[in-house]
């Protein structure tokens, strides 16, 4: 399924489409979709998605989506306000999902996402999970809820979501007698969820999960203003966790991430900064951070690692580097998220051969922007994106040495 727009269907399981088997879905963008029934389980508003073989060759991708305003109703259990998926192996990067809701009559999981039964093998990477919640009902979840299952999240942005237990994320019922391979959260950031009883950024209930790297802080709850641990094994280390006191765990702080954006983009005097770790080993297994951020920015850019989602850069209109010999270049995106044209700027400090392309999440080269020689300067191009399909895109410039590049969201 590629560059479809699915707007306004309805069904009991899977709003717009219910998948068993192998399947890539890319660049589409799913919105008010509708998973509905009275009676049993039912689940995703947009998605319900399973693939039970074995082996790499049969597995899912869902990649470079916009899934917004998508709900789940049942008059019992339901299941993934966007998106409900079960498989061993896959890969679910890149996607927005936005303003998802499910409304249960006895208990709800995963306002955006719920994963069940699924392994490590499966990805959920650089994604931005935010504004899901809840009608009626209690939820588990707010954006992301792995049940019975263990997964691998890499450099999400996991915001603003609402539950009743576990705001930002839950992990459930995962413990495998002997299993080695936890759930693995590296390089995410969990940031003001709220959940009315427990875990406003992660509940962890029955579960195995190892944690470094990750931002969680400035969420809300009951008890577990950040996490609520119930009878789980979870290792925490190199994070910043708020809450009262440090986490325990080697590397762990909690300071105000400093996010000059409001979002997840972190200031240079953030202590998230350079503070992360490129791996650490536990019970006998090392893990390793990202080469790269959600913006698809190198890691690491300064003296170390980042914590968090985001590797620190010179936010735009702040030209933290002006001499010749630098080799960063920063670029200022507005407006952005943007549905019609954007206004790319950029400065200059010496005269340069200049090149700048616009591409998809893929990394195919869409089209050149700019190509000539400029003086030193403030420089601004229009970018019209009003044709191309909803979803991200990247923006990379290059003068001389120097080089940068910024994402785009485009929305419909």
């Amino acid at each position: 399924i590629r560059d479809n727009e699915n707007n306004g269907n309805s069904g009991a399981i899977g709003g717009a489409a219910e998948i068993s088997g192998s399947a890539i879905i890319i660049d589409n963008y799913f919105s008010n979709n509708t998973c509905n029934s009275s009676t049993g389980k039912c689940g995703g508003g947009a998605l319900s998605l399973s693939c039970y073989d074995t082996g790499w060759e049969s597995e899912i991708q869902v990649s470079n989506n916009t899934f917004y305003e998508n709900s789940a109703y049942c008059g019992e259990q339901v299941c993934g306000g966007a998106i409900w998926l079960t498989s061993d192996y896959g890969i679910i990067s890149n996607n927005i999902f936005k303003y998802n809701q499910i409304n249960s009559g006895s208990f709800g999981y995963g306002s955006g996402i719920m994963l069940t039964g699924v392994d490590t093998n499966l990805l959920v990477e650089s994604n931005i999970i935010e504004n899901n919640d809840y009608f009626f009902g209690s939820t588990i979840g707010g954006g992301i809820c792995i049940y019975m299952g263990k997964a691998k999240l890499i450099n999400n942005v996991i915001r603003d979501n609402s539950s009743h237990y576990g705001g930002g994320l839950a992990i459930l019922d995962t413990i495998v007698t002997g299993s080695s391979y936890p759930s693995v959260l590296i390089n995410n950031t969990i940031t003001n969820n709220h959940a009315i009883e427990e875990g406003g950024g992660l509940l962890i209930e029955t579960a195995e999960a190892i944690i470094f790297n990750t931002i969680i802080w400035g969420n809300e709850a009951l008890v577990g203003t950040e996490i609520y641990d119930g009878s789980s094994s979870l290792e925490v280390q190199y994070s910043d966790i708020g809450g009262s006191g440090i986490w325990p765990g080697t590397g762990n702080i909690n300071e105000d991430p400093l996010f000059w954006d409001g979002q997840y983009h972190i200031e240079t005097l953030s202590e998230c900064k350079d503070n992360g770790t490129d791996e650490i080993t536990f019970q006998g297994n090392t893990y390793f951070a990202p080469f790269t951020d959600i913006d698809r920015e190198t890691r690491p850019n300064e003296l170390g690692y980042d914590i968090g989602a985001d590797e620190f850069y010179p936010p735009p209109g702040i030209y933290a580097y002006e001499t010749l010999n630098n080799t960063n270049l920063t670029i200022n995106i507005y407006p952005n998220p943007v549905k019609n044209i954007s206004q790319i700027s950029y400065k200059l400090f010496q005269t340069q051969f200049v090149t700048m392309s616009a591409f998809n999440i893929h990394g195919k080269m869409i089209e050149t922007l700019t190509e000539e020689q400029q003086v030193p300067g403030e420089y601004t191009v229009r970018y019209d994106i009003s044709d191309l399909p909803a979803g991200i895109y990247i923006v990379k410039i290059k003068a001389g040495e120097q080089s940068g590049s910024g994402k785009i969201i485009k929305t419909q």
